[in-house]
């Protein structure tokens, strides 16, 4: 496995990284932030308690939300996979201050959640990551998550084409949250779910979150992207949005993203993605909250699969994401995505020094539901 430097350096940095983000959560000043987003919520149905009971009678469970925690804390209920399948975990970033410490945590905009049974059904399972922006990023991300996980399987399409329920659910959410006291002008989020029916994966993305596959070939361990990223510069998005009025600006300079803008002067707005949920100030200009769709049935020859913000992708391409969680994918999934997300700290902090974007990880072993894989199955 390829590293950029040896073998006990690479690990002295990241233990040293892990420390720097102990010591931000745990300082004195540190603010209601991480309880406001730490706590578990249980889905409740708006159902007639009479639904409820026969449904709960047939399937023996409710659908159970499990929002990702940050690293070092302890869920406060049972999650509904074993943390060998599936790992979840949130980092809050940080950014310079003046204080002894010369940073300062803060608010964890990112938001990362974990949904079984979903649809009251032991077959099918949601995962998502959202990655909110602005200066009420976390209020937008946190609403995006929960409406989307609660309005999508009440879409009259669910059943017959779920394609349609996850776009009509992504921009029916965009609605909503114009109609709700959350600056959202401004502000807005990401959004990558993955909604698993039996063992076929509808992967529903819009802005620059990520979700990978992990598939075996013959050379070992090869990723394979399930979503795009959407940036302002391909072809298909830039046209998109010159039609409507907008400009797009090309990246400064390698590595960094291009951006979408109101103004030929380029001076007024600068997102750096083509689709959100949020940022109403763009939408006329053909930022779209309409997720991409992609259908994947689950391989024999597939291992896991990683959703992420793009606090993980900045610094780490996809296949060094799956080389990572492979490595230490032998002690769980759950060791393994905070492994991962401790990586891209260390990466952040090697490259920006005191600041550190917020960082999510969802690891998901597959087959992680009890469906049987057929043999001549392919991605």
């Amino acid at each position: 496995m390829k590293k950029n430097k040896e073998n006990g350096d690479e690990e002295d940095e990241i233990e040293a990284a892990r420390k720097a983000a102990a010591q931000v959560s745990q300082g004195s000043d540190s603010t209601d932030f991480r309880k406001r987003r730490l706590t578990l919520t249980q889905r409740k149905q708006r159902r007639s308690s009479e639904e409820r009971r026969k449904s709960k009678e047939q399937r023996g469970s409710e659908d159970r939300v499990f929002q990702s925690m940050e690293i070092g804390q302890v869920p406060e209920a049972p999650a509904p996979f074993s943390t060998d399948l599936v790992g979840h975990y949130s980092c809050h970033g940080i950014e310079p201050s003046w204080d002894d410490e010369g940073f300062t945590a803060k608010i964890n905009q990112d938001r990362g959640c974990v949904v079984y049974p979903y649809n009251e059904a032991e077959n099918q399972a949601v995962f998502a990551v959202f990655d909110g922006h602005g200066e009420k990023g976390d209020k937008v991300s946190h609403f995006v998550m929960s409406s989307i996980q609660d309005l999508l399987d009440k879409n009259s399409h669910f059943n017959d084409d779920p394609t349609r329920a996850l776009k009509e659910t992504f921009v029916e959410t965009n609605r909503l949250l114009s109609e709700k006291k959350i600056e959202c002008m401004y502000s807005g989020t990401t959004a990558v779910l993955v909604l698993m029916i039996e063992n076929k994966l509808f992967v529903a993305n819009c802005g620059d979150s990520r979700a990978v596959m992990a598939t075996q070939a013959s050379g070992g361990l090869t990723a394979k992207n399930l979503s795009n990223d959407h940036n302002p510069n391909l072809p298909t998005e830039q046209r998109r949005i010159e039609k409507a009025g907008g400009f797009v600006s090309p990246p400064p300079e390698p590595g960094l993203s291009a951006r979408v803008w109101l103004d030929p002067e380029m001076t007024q707005i600068g997102l750096a993605m083509s689709r959100s949920i949020g940022d109403h100030a763009v939408k006329h200009i053909g930022v779209i909250p309409e997720p991409e769709v992609q259908i994947f049935d689950i391989a024999p020859e597939d291992q896991f699969f990683i959703l992420a913000s793009d606090g993980v992708w900045e610094f780490i391409d996809s296949q060094e994401a799956v080389n990572i969680v492979q490595q230490h994918l032998g002690q769980g999934a759950t060791l393994a995505c905070q492994r991962l997300i401790e990586t891209a700290a260390h990466r952040w902090k090697l490259n920006e020094g005191d600041y550190r974007d917020d960082i999510t990880a969802i690891v998901t072993r597959v087959p992680c539901l009890a469906t049987k894989i057929p043999e001549n199955s392919s991605s």
